[in-house]
């Protein structure tokens, strides 16, 4: 789709438990996904075969595992997830966790879920 997009016009999926994400550009080199994840919610562990993410705190802070080390991300900050790296966000805080996630390529059929 062509001109400005916001969450009334991108596609809205749900994943996890109780997130959402709104597909502001999905292309098969490329995807912008602008995504929100509860209080006390958080996504498994896993790892892309060969995308590159970038996230991109808006609102809030969040938690990375990536491999055994823990990581918090606040707001402003963002964060690179290289393809292989075994990964996890979780919101430990009391309020929405808001971000942008960049991949490259996209990475549907790219996931490989550890739990």
């Amino acid at each position: 789709m062509l001109g400005p997009m916001d969450l009334s016009n991108a596609e809205l999926f749900t994943w996890g438990r109780d997130c959402e994400g709104w597909k502001f550009l999905e292309r098969p080199d490329l995807s912008i996904n602008y995504e929100r994840i509860p209080p006390a919610r958080g996504e498994i562990q896993h790892y892309h075969r060969k995308s590159r993410e970038f996230y991109f705190i808006l609102s809030g802070e969040g938690s990375f595992i990536i491999g055994k080390d823990k990581q918090l991300v606040r707001s402003g900050q963002g964060l690179e997830i290289p393809p292989g790296m075994l990964h996890s966000l979780w919101n430990d805080g009391v309020e929405d966790l808001l971000f942008l996630l960049i991949s490259a390529p996209h990475t549907k059929g790219d996931r490989v879920n550890l739990g």
